[in-house]
């Protein structure tokens, strides 16, 4: 084999390591670098662990980038479904994740604190001294999730594009108390780090970067379930449903909203709304009008009636916002007549300051009304989503209003879909 490892060369320059550099940290020689990274040879079984270190990644990645040139093996997923053979970690997570993965099989790890928060130790001269490990729960909770609300809410202000930096900044935050934690502590900051990959992940999503978000998600998932946290695995399901959908694959996204209602079933009934919303959605997609009317119904009938408690995860799952993923359904399954009607009853009573969302409705809105035929409304609509859309960038909102332009054009309404696509700037 004599083939350039590109990806191995980016990878090591991305990090900060000349060839001398690599070299010295892995106890080799700069032409064995030199070689690895032409294709000439590979490196042994006992410089790997060094190897992967030093570039701060997985084994498993370095696997990767040292065989890029030939066939990739599809790995066999620890999920419950199977997920595209193109979704691996996260690059800004995998050397944390690695590390994270390895943590939880190490057995020194105890599963209660060694010292309590509160307990004592005593000096030689007698004078006792407060002992903590990383600090009480509430303090991790608001040191490494405290940052999560805030970013949230600015999303559905501004979008995800301007927050996406500061998502996998935070994971070095993380990062600096996995060193240190044990017992509970480990768990905690492990669900931080699902928290934080799944938010990143929405936010690719949002941005239209599927690959990216895919990756995201599927690195919450294995630390939710490192974390042993079952609401947060089905939550993380739900969301790669949602991302399957957006891909293309609606028969893998009905799988995983299969699984993410199974790992809810001892969990919050809000999971199991927004695991019916999304199965809702994909059979939607594969055109199954009486499955995706049945489970949006069932996700209706539970938000109304069992008035499940929302949790921070799930705070959003509110009737206006089932209102509006119902009447998607209805648009995409070519009832578009009815879907205007319960629309603009779920725009009556929207919250402002969720202006990412408003966004996506109105242009769902406009969707509706130009599959009506009324062309003139549809525009109008159309120009306010897309004013909205100006300042988050939604992919979701400009997708849905790139589709009122498609339904301009097979109206023969040019002069509409030439000033939708002068507005959208396409």
């Amino acid at each position: 084999m004599s083939e350039e490892r590109t990806a191995l060369v980016k990878r090591r320059t991305l990090v900060g390591h000349s060839q001398e550099s690599l070299a010295r940290a892995v106890g080799s020689t700069s032409r064995s670098v030199r070689n690895w990274e032409h294709g000439i040879s590979t490196p042994s079984p006992r410089l790997r662990p060094s190897i992967a270190r030093a570039l701060e990644i997985s084994l498993e990645v370095l696997d990767r980038l040292l065989n890029e040139d030939s066939q990739p093996s599809v790995p066999t997923p620890n999920h419950l479904v199977p997920i595209p053979a193109d979704v691996h970690p996260a690059p800004e997570l995998e050397y944390l994740f690695a590390k994270l993965i390895s943590r939880s099989h190490q057995s020194e790890i105890p599963e209660v604190e060694t010292t309590s928060p509160g307990s004592m130790f005593e000096l030689p001269d007698g004078t006792p001294l407060p002992l903590d490990s990383l600090g009480t729960t509430s303090d991790l909770d608001e040191l490494l999730l405290g940052p999560l609300a805030s970013w949230a809410a600015a999303d559905n202000r501004i979008g995800p594009h301007p927050l996406r930096g500061l998502v996998t900044s935070h994971f070095r935050v993380i990062e600096s108390f996995l060193d240190s934690a044990r017992g509970t502590d480990f768990k905690q900051v492990t669900y931080a780090a699902a928290r934080h990959a799944e938010l990143g992940g929405w936010l690719a999503q949002d941005a239209g970067d599927l690959p990216a978000a895919a990756a995201w998600t599927k690195s919450a998932l294995d630390a939710a379930r490192i974390s042993s946290n079952r609401e947060l695995e089905s939550y993380i399901l739900m969301r790669q449903s949602n991302i399957a959908t957006d891909r293309g694959d609606a028969k893998l996204a009905i799988a995983l909203a299969d699984a993410a209602w199974q790992t809810a079933r001892s969990q919050s009934e809000a999971l199991h709304v927004l695991a019916l919303r999304q199965r809702a959605h994909a059979h939607a997609a594969l055109g199954d009008s009486a499955a995706a009317l049945r489970d949006a119904e069932r996700a209706r009938t539970l938000l109304l009636h069992d008035s499940p408690e929302l949790s921070d995860l799930t705070g959003y799952c509110t009737l206006e916002f089932l209102t509006m993923e119902s009447a998607s359904c209805l648009v995409d399954l070519g009832f578009a007549a009815e879907a205007i009607p319960i629309l603009e009853s779920g725009l009556q009573d929207w919250d402002p300051t969720r202006r990412r969302d408003l966004g996506l409705c109105l242009a769902r809105l406009a969707l509706a009304y130009a599959h009506c035929r009324e062309t003139e409304i549809a525009m109008s609509i159309s120009q306010q989503a897309a004013d909205i859309a100006a300042t988050t960038r939604s992919h979701r909102t400009l997708r849905v209003l790139q589709r009122v332009c498609d339904e301009f054009q097979r109206l023969g309404s040019l002069e509409q879909m030439r000033d939708l696509r002068t507005v959208l700037g396409t």
